[in-house]
C-alpha cells in the first residue's frame, strides 16, 4: 500500500472512530454497545470508490458501525453543506477544507478532538504541521457536529 494511501486510510479510520466515539448522533456518547450508522460526506466522484474501500476496512475491524459515503459535487458541495447544518442534518463526518473551517468553527458545527486525539495516542506527526495548523480553530483539532 502507497504512503498517501496509508495515511488516507489512517486519517479515515481515526475521523471515523473518533466520530463513532462520541460525535455520532445515532447513539449517546460514549455507547458503543449497538450499531451505529455514519454519513460521511465527500466532493470528489472519483474518491468515492476509494473511501467505500476504506470505510469496507473500517467496518470489517468495527461491525457495528455503517459508513455511509455522501457524494456532493464540488459545485453543490457547501450549499448543500450549510443547508443541512442549519436544517440540524449535517453529516457525521464531511470533508473540510482551509478557506471554510473557521465558518464551520465559530458556529459550533466541529467539536475539539484534542482529548479523543490523546485518548487514543493517535501520532499527529504522521501529517505535515502545516496541514494540522490549517485544520486546527484556537489550540484544539476538530470533529464534525451539529450547528449551533
Amino acid at each position: 500500500m502507497s504512503r498517501p494511501v496509508r495515511l488516507g486510510l489512517t486519517a479515515m479510520v481515526a475521523a471515523l472512530a473518533l466520530t463513532a466515539a462520541g460525535c455520532g448522533d445515532d447513539a449517546p456518547a460514549g455507547d458503543t454497545s449497538g450499531p451505529v450508522t455514519l454519513s460521511y460526506a465527500v466532493w470528489d466522484v472519483n474518491q468515492v470508490p476509494v473511501m467505500e474501500e476504506l470505510a469496507a476496512a473500517f467496518t470489517t475491524e468495527h461491525p457495528n458501525i455503517t459508513i455511509k459515503v455522501q457524494m456532493t459535487p464540488w459545485a453543490d458541495y457547501w450549499t448543500k453543506l450549510r443547508a443541512a447544518v442549519t436544517g440540524g442534518a449535517a453529516p457525521d463526518v464531511f470533508w473540510m477544507n482551509g478557506p471554510n473551517i473557521q465558518l464551520y468553527a465559530d458556529n459550533g458545527v466541529i467539536m475539539p478532538l484534542s482529548d479523543r486525539i490523546g485518548e487514543a495516542k493517535l501520532d499527529l506527526g504522521a501529517y505535515p504541521k502545516a496541514l494540522i495548523d490549517l485544520y486546527t480553530f484556537g489550540a484544539t483539532p476538530r470533529c464534525t457536529r451539529g450547528w449551533a
